[in-house]
């Protein structure tokens, strides 16, 4: 439970320096939880955001490729996280963590209840829907070079160079 509180306290911590290096005041924090990632609400004088601070697993590329993707996803009419830049033009925050690089991402808080909570035959279909356009988004779109991501079996692709299975 100790350790639990501590990573809290740090995860608040560290997301109110990620803020403010986005150029906004942070003020109350609740820290989310931690998976891959800690993520943390903020109330800013900016509006609610949620900033995610990776593991140290991931590098910068890796995550400008993601934020390329979501991006995509978003421009296709797909509800996906608005994410923010930095002031000046970054849209991550990276420092040095143990022996890997953290870093930090910050997007607009969006709101409404965890799936989990609300999971009705109605959302079902919904979800379907959006699964189905999400589909048709990612067929139709093309990543731009440099675009890196890891596969479930844990090889690296990079620039769409998919290797043999």
């Amino acid at each position: 439970a100790a350790r639990g509180r501590r990573r809290a306290r740090e995860a608040r911590a560290e997301a109110r320096l990620v803020a403010r290096a986005f150029g906004l005041r942070p003020r109350a924090a609740r820290y989310l939880g931690t998976s891959a990632n800690a993520t943390v609400r903020l109330e800013t004088d900016g509006g609610p955001v949620v900033v995610r601070l990776s593991d140290g697993s991931r590098d910068e590329p890796e995550t400008r490729s993601e934020l390329a993707f979501v991006a995509a996803v978003r421009e296709a009419g797909i509800l996906a996280p608005e994410y923010l830049l930095r002031p000046n033009g970054r849209p991550t925050f990276a420092r040095r963590a143990g022996s890997g690089v953290r870093v930090g991402l910050v997007a607009r808080w969006i709101d409404g209840p965890l799936l989990c909570d609300a999971w009705t035959e109605t959302a079902a279909t919904e979800f379907g829907h959006t699964i189905r356009r999400l589909h048709a988004a990612t067929a139709a779109w093309t990543p731009p070079p440099g675009f890196v991501r890891w596969r479930y079996d844990g090889i690296r692709v990079e620039d769409g160079d998919l290797p043999d299975p």
